[in-house]
C-alpha cells in the first residue's frame, strides 16, 4: 500500500525485469558525468535565482542622473 495525497494506492507488481549489471558498468563513468552535470547546472541556477531574489536593483534607464 502507498498513501498519496488524499487516498492510499494498493500496487499490484505483474512483471519485473532484471538490470544488465554488466552494461550498467560499462555506461557508469558516462552516467555519473552526466548526473555531475546536472547537478553543478541546477546548483548554479538556484544560486544565481537567490542572489537575484535578495538583490537591491535600482532601474535608472530612463532618468537624467
Amino acid at each position: 500500500a502507498i498513501r498519496g495525497d488524499r487516498a492510499w494506492f494498493v500496487m499490484v507488481v505483474d512483471n519485473r525485469t532484471m538490470a544488465d549489471m554488466s552494461q550498467f558498468d560499462a555506461n557508469k563513468p558516462q552516467q555519473l558525468q552526466n548526473l555531475s552535470s546536472r547537478n553543478r547546472t541546477s546548483a548554479y541556477y538556484a544560486w544565481f535565482q537567490k542572489r537575484k531574489e535578495n538583490a537591491d536593483i535600482v532601474d535608472k534607464r530612463n532618468s537624467r542622473d
